[in-house]
């Protein structure tokens, strides 16, 4: 493509591209004539990576200069869990929280079909708020809705074979955990309700808490992985 196309495909200047590229952050185009260049699908992720990390990240051009560099070795597993942590685990949107109202403004915003709206609806994933008999939604289940949707996106959909089902029992199970130790932190801290320092340190623990739970989650299902996959060697050796 030329870089017209590259400009409208990207919302990048031409401006810009080329400073990238005296940069390094670009790989150089295939050049074509004196004044002219094609660039390729690479071009487009590329720029896209460094849109992702100065808008979201706010990361200065050297370090995302050693990023791409290092995104160069990486496995395509390995960019493509790149891709869902930057999307899903972006600072901006915790600066700038917004609701949705109405359904159909969630779906545009999520891109999650009627269907499965409803079942994570059902399963309490997904819980809007009533507001005049009509849904509200809050930036967590926007970003809830487009985590699903990517899931499927990735061939982890009941499709492929991954059971739905495993998402509400998830749900229900951290839900009944977590609900009782709230109640139970609450109760002993009674005295504390309302103050300032107390709203804190609750938001404090509870993101502290979720990042566990992630990496907590992380770790187990590598290492129910890995064993499953020594032992099916084992079983076959023997």
């Amino acid at each position: 493509m030329k870089i017209g196309e590259l400009v409208s495909r990207t919302g990048v200047s031409k401006q810009l591209i080329h400073h990238y590229l005296r940069e390094g952050l670009l790989a150089k185009p295939k050049k074509t004539g004196i004044n002219s260049a094609t660039y390729d699908e690479s071009h487009v992720q590329q720029i896209e990576l460094i849109k992702n990390l100065r808008d979201k990240y706010f990361l200065p051009l050297p370090m995302i200069k050693k990023i791409v560099k290092r995104q160069k070795k990486l496995s395509q597993a390995e960019k493509t869990l790149f891709e869902i942590q930057s999307s899903h685990l972006a600072p901006i949107d915790r600066f700038f929280p917004h609701d949705v109202k109405g359904e159909e403004e969630f779906r545009e915003a999520t891109g999650l079909g009627r269907f499965w709206l409803k079942k994570m609806q059902e399963w309490r994933i997904i819980t809007p708020r009533d507001e005049d008999g009509e849904p509200v939604y809050s930036q967590t289940d926007i970003e809830m809705g487009r985590l699903i949707l990517t899931m499927d996106l990735l061939g982890a959909g009941p499709k492929n074979g991954h059971n739905p089902e495993f998402l509400r029992h998830m749900g229900d199970m951290i839900r009944e955990t977590l609900a009782s130790s709230t109640r139970e932190y609450m109760a002993k801290n009674i005295d504390k309700l309302g103050t300032e320092e107390f709203r804190m340190i609750g938001q404090c623990y509870s993101e502290a808490l979720s990042l566990f739970i992630y990496l907590l989650f992380k770790k187990i299902m590598t290492e129910e992985a890995e064993h499953f996959v020594e032992n099916l060697a084992k079983d076959r050796q023997s």
